[in-house]
């Protein structure tokens, strides 16, 4: 992964912009429209699936111009970025920790939660109690107190119709773990027109040119005060 001849080369001679995402009865905050994941960041790492060792990940990444990539996008900007224990089993939190200690409160910072790694094989749970101290765990990577945004990672709708997992976000919220919470269905079956009234902040969608059909939902959630994260909009 390198900083030169990227999608950030697109950004250089642009302004960024920013949205309010906010929640009754809670200030604001000021999210760039222009964020950073860290899949690539958390690099490749080796699973067991079906007996068989089989690459994680996308590609091997270097800590040093992970850094790089994360300080040349605060110059450009963005304050937003999202982050998973599944990603490099934790390293890429580690990686944004370091990119962002000195300037914590510029960056709005976002935990995934549900699919992480444990004993070198991927684990889904969506269960309350593994939510909640999967949280813990991030917030301790991060080297932080709490985390912005927490999202649930591409759960099912078999899953989210558990109840568990929301009960968990409304846990997060209260607690100020998290000042807002939401639900990433980018690889999920679940559908956003589905998740608008059950009190989340964040929704999380695959949106680009081939993949549209949520769009039409958008204008609602904006209504309703939910802010939208797309991804891989450049698909």
């Amino acid at each position: 992964m390198g900083t030169g001849n990227s999608v950030w080369d697109i950004f250089e001679e642009t302004s960024v912009r920013y949205r309010e995402l906010g929640a009754p009865g809670r200030p604001g905050l000021r999210v760039s429209e222009i964020g950073l994941g860290t899949r690539e960041i958390g690099g490749t790492i080796w699973l067991e699936v079906g007996g068989k060792q089989l690459p994680h990940g996308f590609g091997i990444s270097d800590d040093d111009e992970s850094m790089q990539l994360i300080a040349r996008a605060r110059r450009l900007g963005v304050n937003f970025v999202l982050t998973s224990p599944a990603h490099g089993a934790g390293h890429g939190q580690d990686v944004v920790w370091r990119a962002i200690a000195r300037d914590r409160d510029y960056w709005v910072v976002g935990a995934m939660g549900g699919i992480e790694v444990e004993d070198g094989m991927l684990r889904r749970d969506f269960s309350y109690e593994s939510l909640v101290s999967g949280l813990d765990l991030s917030i301790e990577r991060l080297k932080s107190y709490d985390v912005d945004i927490f999202m649930l990672q591409n759960p099912t709708q078999e899953e989210l119709e558990d109840g568990g997992c929301l009960e968990a976000l409304a846990e997060v919220a209260r607690t100020g773990k998290a000042g807002f919470v939401g639900v990433d269905i980018s690889g999920s079956d679940a559908k956003l027109s589905a998740l608008l009234d059950a009190g989340l902040n964040v929704i999380g969608v695959r949106y680009n040119v081939f993949e549209a059909e949520e769009a039409e939902t958008f204008a609602r959630a904006r209504s309703l005060g939910i802010g939208i994260v797309a991804q891989e909009v450049l698909a």
